[in-house]
């Protein structure tokens, strides 16, 4: 397969600039069971967008059907085990009570509000960057800015296009992968805390590669190991803060790890009382370049898409 690069071209549908175009493909030889079962079991299959899906095979052919799939496991085979399960009561508990919320979260808009720094490898020497506020619309798994404005200064494309580093949410997806009993998440018990005035707990992660989300860099990506903490309330189950590190990135990738961090809260939105995110924070380090960045994200006037009442906390 071969490629050149382009001007960044925004795909509307995917939500992120395209840099390469492809210009010849050439037919190697048929993969080897292993390397199907791997292609198959990766998360990049099941894009809904991915151009790479496996070809329909003939239903006699019944060790390449997708349904009675029988082919040696792979490092990457991510079908639910039970051996996945946390042995954690609290654990079992709260996926219940996050898949709930999840299920019933509303779409809302926020002004969210993003002051960006950077540093060179060494010496540190953190210095503010720009900020990049804007309307942001939480609409399910995906998210869309408007009215962005860079220094105060109007952007008229859209998010992704502007220069230096982005970021995205993920909140509701951030929530759902960690706590999707198919995903080879690891939960070890931490520590009991008063959180807010309310008892917590909080439970250490770890997954493997290929088992949460990816990150792009231009027209790479990867899915890296992740390891973490979160923060869950005892009262009603709830996550109020999720810590995440991204690692184990290839040597050759721009990106060697990323450290995230979400804090949610109860606020008033419109009429209703909702479990939304207020803050977070991203450090991104580019092995490549030997710089480091960082956003400091704010989340404040949450409302349901129709209404326009502005945001308090409860006390």
């Amino acid at each position: 397969m071969r490629c050149v690069h382009i001007p960044p071209l925004y795909d509307e549908a995917e939500d992120r600039p395209r840099e390469l175009e492809l210009t010849e493909i050439h037919f190697v030889r048929t993969p080897s069971p292993r390397e199907r079962s791997a292609a198959l079991a990766s998360r990049h299959r099941f894009n809904p967008r991915n151009l790479l899906l496996a070809p329909g095979v003939p239903e006699a052919d019944l060790r390449l059907s997708l349904n009675s799939l029988r082919l040696p496991p792979s490092p990457t085979d991510l079908r639910t085990s039970p051996s996945l399960q946390s042995g954690d009561d609290f654990i079992d508990k709260s996926r219940a009570a996050i898949a709930a919320y999840l299920a019933k979260v509303p779409n809302y808009v926020a002004d969210e509000t993003g002051e960006r720094y950077e540093t060179p490898a060494a010496p540190l020497d953190w210095r503010r960057t720009d900020s990049v506020s804007s309307e942001v619309r939480f609409d399910g798994n995906r998210e869309t800015r408007e009215n962005i404005l860079l220094d105060d200064r109007p952007w008229a494309e859209p998010f992704v296009m502007l220069p230096g580093f982005k970021w995205r949410g993920g909140f509701a997806e951030t929530l759902r992968a960690l706590f999707d009993p198919s995903r080879p998440v690891r939960f070890t018990f931490s520590q009991s805390i008063i959180y807010h005035g309310k008892r917590a707990r909080v439970y250490a992660f770890s997954a493997p590669k290929d088992g949460l989300g990816a990150w792009q860099s231009g027209y790479q990506g990867f899915y890296p190991a992740y390891e973490g903490k979160v923060t869950i309330t005892e009262d009603d189950l709830t996550a109020v803060r999720v810590e995440t590190k991204a690692k184990e990135f290839p040597p050759d990738f721009p990106i060697s790890s990323v450290e995230n961090a979400i804090t949610w809260d109860w606020v008033i939105a419109g009429s209703s009382r909702e479990l939304l995110p207020v803050a977070g924070e991203l450090l991104l380090v580019n092995a490549n370049e030997r710089r480091a960045f960082l956003v400091r994200l704010d989340y404040r006037n949450h409302r349901h898409f129709q209404a326009s009442s502005s945001i308090r906390f409860d006390k």
